[in-house]
């Protein structure tokens, strides 16, 4: 009795542990900016990695392999990691990016694993739920405080003048701070929402909280203007009715009776907002209580009229019809004071203004272009971000290349994007099919990073994959059983052959060791990169030689992290600044940080010719950095004239032609750029006086060439 005891209490804590991990992670992940910088994403990833490892010395693989344990289509992030991995080997466009990524996709293998592992019956399905649900209300509560001004977050809500960029003045950017991300995920919840919403009744109180949620996250949807998230929304519901049995007449009611309550909130808060007034809140909670409670009495009442009526009376078949009448003309009556209220700039959003999408095919070119110079295996972590700068077609702004689809095929190439999206692909349709909200949640998410950057944030892919392993764990729903305990598969073992035990045994080990051994090493890496941005961080601020010595031990712990290799060699003299800087060339190409920081520390070494050499190589990066295409040809016009001040002619010769050569470079791409008729110039590239100033002063040391 007491040992059973124990082992029920074991397995009560386990899973209790799993569900505080994933509440921390995602509530961490969300408040810090949904993890999108490295820094912030590195401690969860490490953290995560660390705990899937002993959760796998400790227990054991246990047949994970086998598809009845963990299916085989979930394995997608963890063949990512592999792929990224193999990048490291072909010498990547970063190594410091491609190790990012590694320990990305491990973290992100590791979460699918303990949370599916969670998912074991009806109980844990519903913890599960609970934590996703917090989550959910946190991230779109949290954003529309921002706009109320309640909560106070920097970047929070994007306000513009701008017609091309907001029709309202104002898009909701959120705790990610990117409206188009916050549509998705918002829009994304909603559809998980009105998912269960068609699996229950409206006289359930349940049905209330779920109407709740949807309106809440329908709302947000809108706010954020993000028409790529309405789209998607939009499409994912209309394939889901579409493939409903059954429900099909009330799954559409459903999402047409809140859509018309959402676009409600929505118009009147823009209003509101649009007159600063302080009653903004109103019409949002207004809107919560007619689209939970109106349907939810309706259907209280009737049914306790059909109790009361007799079977056969006419009253028993109007009564069943009646809610559905009053639900569509009231419907229709929110709709049309939304309408009314409607901002009358509003409407230009949808029929106008599309110079947005017309950018983000310049990107997609330029990505294609870049794409096909490594096709199969691509240019490792970070190849868009590296790359970009040095072949973009006109001077947008874009270290993002607005697609999960680009982004893979850059990084991993065709083989490995094949490898994963198949499984990732395979993954949500067979969790649409086993539970259609998390389903749809998960569609929705995938689809819209295909042409925005989503997957950029490691929060908004630790939501995905959670509504991807409840999907699979969906036909668990409405079981009470429990994960075996390890004393009765051991049993279960021992009274099978001694021979067949031992060979199970055997493999489950190796299968854990290959699994284990790759994991601690990526952990490593992390643990490093996390000890070295805290060394960073206390070290930066006064030029002292303690700060120096931290500096230089930090960039020992990430070679590859070119900004702490920059910011070491500043704190050094200028010849062994130069050696260190030198060295970071074997762990990037194309780099303009680094160019540019070997070009100004070989000036300061004495090195002129070598500077020059930099300084190309920095402005071939990218071009279009009118800052860098002057401070090159400023450079080399003192370095120029400082030459011909010391009697060393040929040298100043030399540089003054440098010097003339990047500006008449520089004009004739200005020349270029001005002819094009709605150029994408986010860059501001145009010519600087100082350039014109700088050229001019080398003129004369030019003459005797020409």
């Amino acid at each position: 009795m007491l040992k059973g005891t124990a082992h029920t209490s074991m397995h009560e804590t386990r899973p209790f542990i799993l569900w505080m991990i994933a509440a921390i992670v995602l509530g961490i992940g969300l408040y810090q900016q949904g993890l999108f910088y490295n820094h912030r994403m590195l401690p969860v990833a490490v953290l995560l990695i660390g705990i899937g490892v002993y959760h796998i010395i400790r227990k054991g693989i246990a047949s994970a392999l086998e598809d009845n344990v963990f299916p085989w289509p979930l394995w997608f992030p963890l063949a990512a990691a592999v792929c990224y991995g193999i990048t490291l080997l072909l010498e990547p466009a970063s190594v410091y990016g491609s190790w990012m990524q590694i320990i990305r996709w491990s973290s992100f293998g590791i979460w699918l694993m303990l949370i599916y592992g969670f998912l074991t019956c009806r109980q844990a399905i519903k913890k599960f739920h609970i934590v996703l649900v917090i989550i959910g209300i946190i991230m779109s509560f949290g954003s529309l405080c921002m706009l109320y001004g309640w909560l106070p977050y920097n970047g929070g809500v994007m306000s513009s003048s701008n017609d091309e960029l907001s029709a309202l003045g104002f898009r909701l950017g959120g705790w990610l701070q990117y409206p188009n991300t916050l549509g998705a995920l918002a829009g994304a919840y909603a559809l998980y929402h009105l998912g269960r919403l068609n699996e229950l009744s409206p006289n359930k109180g349940i049905w209330m909280l779920e109407s709740v949620c949807l309106l809440l996250h329908a709302t947000v949807l809108g706010l954020t203007e993000s028409r790529g998230a309405w789209l998607v929304t939009a499409g994912i519901v209309f394939v889901s009715w579409l493939v409903l049995k059954g429900t099909r007449l009330r799954f559409i009611g459903w999402a047409a009776w809140h859509g018309s309550w959402a676009i409600l909130a929505v118009a009147s808060t823009a209003s509101l907002w649009l007159e600063q007034s302080q009653l903004i809140a109103i019409p949002l909670v207004l809107c919560l209580v007619g689209a939970a409670v109106i349907p939810y009495m309706l259907h209280v009442r009737s049914s306790n009229r059909t109790r009361r009526t007799h079977n056969g009376d006419r009253e028993s078949f109007i009564q069943p019809l009646l809610p559905k009448v009053i639900l569509a003309v009231v419907g229709t009556a929110v709709l049309g004071a939304a309408l009314y209220v409607m901002p009358n700039e509003a409407g230009d959003r949808l029929t106008g203004h599309y110079e947005t999408a017309s950018a983000r095919t310049l990107f997609y070119k330029d990505a294609w272009q870049l794409w096909q110079e490594y096709p199969w295996l691509g240019s490792g972590g970070d190849a868009w971000r590296q790359q970009f700068s040095s072949i973009q077609s006109e001077p947008y702004v874009g270290k993002e290349v607005h697609s999960s689809l680009f982004d893979m095929l850059l990084d991993i190439g065709a083989i490995g994007t094949l490898l994963t999206m198949g499984l990732a692909a395979v993954a949500i349709w067979q969790g649409w099919r086993r539970y259609q909200a998390a389903g749809m949640a998960s569609a929705a998410i995938a689809a819209h990073s295909l042409i925005d950057f989503d997957m950029a944030y490691s929060w908004v892919i630790y939501v995905w994959l959670a509504w991807l392993a409840l999907g699979y764990a969906g036909d668990k729903r409405w079981s009470e059983q429990v994960e075996a305990d390890e004393t009765q598969i051991q049993a279960e073992l021992m009274q099978s052959d001694t021979k067949q035990v031992l060979r199970v045994k055997l493999r489950q080990r190796l299968a854990a060791l290959a699994l284990v051994v790759p994991l601690l090493v990526v952990a490593a890496v992390g643990l490093s990169h996390c000890v070295a941005q805290v060394l960073y961080a206390t070290a930066s601020g006064k030029h002292t030689t303690a700060n120096a010595v931290t500096l230089r031990a930090a960039q020992r712990l990430a070679p590859a992290d070119t900004v702490l290799r920059i910011a070491a060699a500043r704190s050094l003299p200028p010849r062994e600044a130069l050696a260190l800087l030198m060295e970071g060339q074997r762990f990037e190409r194309d780099g303009k940080a680094l160019s540019r920081e070997l070009a100004l520390t070989a000036e300061r070494s004495g090195n002129s010719q070598q500077a020059a050499a930099y300084w190309q190589a920095a402005v071939k990066a990218d071009r279009f950095d009118r800052r860098l295409q002057t401070e090159a040809i400023v450079r080399l016009a003192a370095m120029a004239q400082a030459a011909a001040e010391r009697g060393q002619t040929s040298l100043a010769l030399t540089l003054a032609v440098d010097a003339e050569r990047h500006f008449s470079a520089y004009d004739a791409e200005v020349r270029r750029i001005a002819a094009i008729e709605h150029v994408a110039n986010g860059k501001r590239f145009a010519m600087t006086k100082e350039a014109e100033r700088a050229a001019a002063s080398v003129y004369l040391l030019t003459i005797p060439i020409k």
